[in-house]
């Protein structure tokens, strides 16, 4: 395994990329992240397991459609709903001005996906949440 290999493996947590430019076709599908969220009833804040979902779309030129369902503190669900453009490594999508943009990035890894908010500015803008859509692994579900 050469040092370069080895350093990926360390940066995606251990998956090997699928490809380095996937298609669309190949990440379609639906995908789950399990997790707690912090739910305040009274004084007492009580651990609560949630699902986020990704649902994952062959667009019109190769593009990636997506819907982003998460949960974040206090069990509030924020949902962004739009079209990643294929870019090097993965897709992208943007939305917003100059400043206050927001910007998601998808990435295959194995059987995962992983979704980046690296400028926090979908966090803000969808959920007021500043790390809510950001360095997310995604697990695809199988079907039954």
């Amino acid at each position: 395994m050469s040092a370069l290999t080895l350093i990926a493996l360390i940066v995606t947590g251990g998956c090997e990329p699928l490809d380095p430019h996937p298609p669309a076709e190949d990440l379609a599908g639906n995908y789950e992240r399990l997790h707690g969220v912090w739910v305040f009833h009274g004084s007492e804040p009580v651990e609560v397991e949630v699902a986020d979902r990704l649902e994952l779309t062959v667009g019109e030129g190769g593009s990636l459609g997506f819907l982003l369902q998460v949960f974040a503190v206090n069990g509030r669900e924020c949902q962004l709903e739009g079209v990643a453009q294929s870019r090097s490594g993965g897709f992208v999508y943007s939305e917003g001005a100059t400043g206050n943009t927001c910007s998601l990035s998808f990435e295959a890894h194995d059987r995962r996906v992983l979704v980046t908010d690296s400028q926090s500015g979908c966090g803000v803008a969808h959920c007021g949440d500043p790390g809510a859509m950001d360095r997310l692994s995604f697990r695809l579900v199988e079907e039954e």
